[in-house]
């Protein structure tokens, strides 16, 4: 049995959970929301968890003993993976949040930087259906073959004393994306191997999100 967590419930969490429950019925889905004391509406047979996302994934076991892992569906406007691996990284040494360069932003299609200086990136010059399924063949609005697949192109982003750590997000239902815990688990261990400055994203075929940092053991 497939196990799901849906970290947020607005609009893109609702929708999540119902493309979900429409394709795996007997699926085990927790929802993970602070603002929902009772769940809102209707309950099926979800799990609640009232609490912020952060804080429930750094208590959760992402991977338990038997090498298994839940899939975690991104449902709010943060990049978890990014907060989830700044926090772990805190608690065995130094953490430094960076802008990404400028000369990685050139090599970005479609970027629009945020606030902290990270990069929200899409292959697309255009508002992509909510539903859309990601075919593997091309896209589904313009009718061509993509010239890239985002995340592997964001694995091989080239700059100098930076390397590139991409978690990559799956097609989990029309216009529902996630990636297993154990992807968070490795990327860590990773990091923690090979301390130094990172591009760190979170990618599907087609749009990603990217921040920068820095790391040195304690």
């Amino acid at each position: 049995m497939e196990q799901y967590w849906i970290i947020g419930f607005g609009k893109v969490g609702r929708r999540a959970l119902a493309r979900l429950r429409r394709k795996s019925p007997d699926a085990d889905i927790t929802i993970v929301d602070p603002r929902y004391t009772i769940p809102p509406g209707k309950s099926g047979a979800e799990q609640w968890q009232s609490e912020d996302g952060i804080d429930f994934l750094l208590k959760s076991h992402v991977t338990d003993n038997d090498g298994n892992a839940p899939w975690i569906v991104p449902a709010l406007p943060r990049h978890l993976a990014y907060e989830w691996i700044a926090v772990r990284l805190k608690e065995t040494g130094l953490f430094k949040p960076c802008a990404v360069p400028g000369s990685v932003i050139t090599q970005l299609p479609n970027t629009v930087t945020g606030p902290e200086g990270q990069a929200y990136i899409s292959t697309a010059d255009f508002i992509c259906p909510e539903n859309c399924n990601e075919p593997q063949k091309g896209c589904p609005i313009t009718g061509k073959p993509r010239l890239q697949r985002l995340y592997k192109y964001l694995s091989h982003i080239q700059t100098e004393g930076y390397r590139s750590l991409v978690i990559r997000s799956f097609q989990l239902a029309p216009g529902v994306g996630g990636y297993r815990g154990s992807q968070l688990t490795a990327a860590l261990e990773e990091v923690q191997a090979h301390p130094g400055k990172y591009l760190f994203s979170t990618a599907s075929q087609c749009h990603g999100v990217m921040h920068a940092f820095e790391t040195k053991t304690g």
